[in-house]
């Protein structure tokens, strides 16, 4: 049976994501200090997020709020 250890190479994504544990994230990031391709890994992977973020965030329409509040009963001072 493999252990993480034995993968830490696939573990870029969920590192960038901040979903390691404490101790998988000091010991990936121990693993960082040696493995390049890991640290270019992660850099691309930095930048994808970001810029996926950055697509997502929008503002949605004011009349988009009202309606919603409509639908489900509430005033427009309950929402915000």
């Amino acid at each position: 049976m493999e252990t993480w250890e034995q993968n830490i190479h696939e573990l870029t994504g969920v590192y960038v994501l901040d979903a390691l544990a404490d101790s998988e994230r000091d010991s990936f990031e121990t693993h960082l200090r040696v493995c390049p391709s890991c640290v270019a890994e992660v850099a691309e992977l930095r930048r994808a997020v970001i810029g996926l973020a950055g697509e997502a965030s929008f503002v949605p329409p004011a009349m988009l709020w009202q309606r919603i509040s409509e639908n489900i009963g509430c005033r427009t001072a309950e929402i915000t």
